[in-house]
Formats: structure tokens, C-alpha cells, sequence
């Protein structure tokens, strides 16, 4: 995921700083569990990730990169929309294949660690 972000915003993943230590998060309990509707049958809730899904993943993953980065090395606003507009195709792709599992546990994850160890 970083990695892709990473080519693009070069040393991104691998820049530090102060960032916290990775803390990778456990997938959603209720992932891939029936949910009742009212007519009384069981429906499956849907893994597939949506568009809008992997906009928020990237997004995050670009929000998570930026504050890793020493003061030094910041990049303003439009920089950043730049480098997802330039990433969001072959992000799209990538994330659309990524488990439900993966999506929570990398949006919940707090470094560019932690979210490459949600893979």
C-alpha cells in the first residue's frame, strides 16, 4: 500500500522522524458476519471495497506518509493532492483487491509500518 505512495513521494515510508511506534491493529470482529434484514433472512455483509473505500485508504495512507516526514521534508496541501490524484489509478486497483480485514486494520493503523504489516 505505502509502497505505491512511496514511488511516488519518494522515502516516504522509510523517512521516521518522530513518528509513534507501529501499532497494527486487529481486524474488525463482525467482518464477513450475516446480518438480519427485516424479512427475517440472513444476508452476507458485502468485503468488496468500494471506490470510495480506497479514497479514504489513500487518503489516510498519504495523511499517515506526510506526518512520518521530519519538519524539513513537509509537503503542503497541494502537493499531497497531487501525489494521490497521480497514485489514485493504480491505487484503486491495487485496494480493490485488499480483504475487508486488511482496509480496517490499515485505516486504524497509526504508521506507514503498521499499515504495510496489515498486508
Amino acid at each position: 500500500m505505502v509502497a505505491l505512495l512511496a514511488a511516488l513521494f519518494v522515502g516516504c515510508a522509510a523517512c521516521g522522524g518522530n513518528s509513534p511506534q507501529p501499532v497494527k491493529p486487529t481486524p474488525r470482529p463482525d467482518a464477513g458476519v450475516a446480518v438480519a434484514t427485516g424479512g427475517g433472512s440472513a444476508q452476507p455483509v458485502s468485503d468488496a471495497l468500494t471506490e470510495r473505500d480506497c479514497d479514504a485508504l489513500l487518503a489516510h495512507v498519504m495523511q499517515v506518509s506526510v506526518a512520518e516526514r521530519p519538519a524539513d521534508q513537509q509537503i503542503d496541501a497541494s502537493e499531497q493532492a497531487k501525489i494521490q490524484a497521480d497514485a489514485r489509478s493504480q491505487f484503486q486497483t491495487e485496494c480493490r483487491g485488499f480483504a475487508r480485514a486488511t482496509y480496517d486494520c490499515a485505516m486504524a493503523a497509526n504508521a506507514t509500518a503498521a499499515i504495510e504489516a496489515c498486508r
